[in-house]
């Protein structure tokens, strides 16, 4: 009887890993309001090693991967290219989720500094939402923005310019 109580006390202390996912999550989302991306990360992977088709846990952990790249700015591309496989993970799992569209879009049109690429991730986006969706004619009217604004001289500059480095750096190598 004694041994049977030990038992079912260590069993209720271990807790459930559905009960452990929660309490990372909010961990991790506490430490994400504070602006401590460190710390909110650790939380939230250790979620994702027990439920990694949670949506809402891929979406905080593609926010707390953007909040790390902006805080690393210049040097935060690792950072959003991270964030962009959570952010689009968390809308593939739920995709009615407005929210995560949101929040993927806005990183695509702001945070790719209309890349080419980006660009085009955040037309098919745009495609994939319904007419419907009271959101659609702004995120049309943005993507249009964005690509006036990626078409200037000056931003065909800048990618010229920051491409640069790389094939010097490439042709210095061979």
């Amino acid at each position: 009887m004694r041994v049977a109580l030990v038992m079912l006390m260590l069993v209720s202390a271990a807790g459930s890993p559905a009960a452990d996912l929660r309490s990372d999550l909010s961990a991790g989302q506490d430490y994400y309001r504070q602006g401590d991306f460190k710390r909110a990360l650790i939380h939230f992977r250790r979620a994702l090693r027990v439920d990694d088709h949670d949506a809402e846990l891929n979406y905080w952990m593609g926010r707390a991967y953007q909040g790390r790249g902006d805080v690393a700015t210049p040097f935060g591309g690792g950072y959003y290219s991270k964030a962009l496989v959570y952010l689009r993970r968390a809308v593939a799992l739920a995709p009615e989720r407005g929210a995560y569209r949101r929040e993927l879009f806005d990183f695509l049109v702001y945070t790719a500094e209309g890349s080419p690429a980006g660009l085009r991730l955040a037309a098919d986006l745009v495609s994939q939402t319904p007419e419907s969706d009271p959101e659609y004619p702004l995120m049309r009217w943005r993507l249009e923005l964005a690509g006036r604004m990626a078409s200037a001289p000056a931003a065909r500059l800048d990618r010229l310019m920051l491409g640069a480095p790389r094939t010097v750096f490439g042709v210095m190598q061979r």
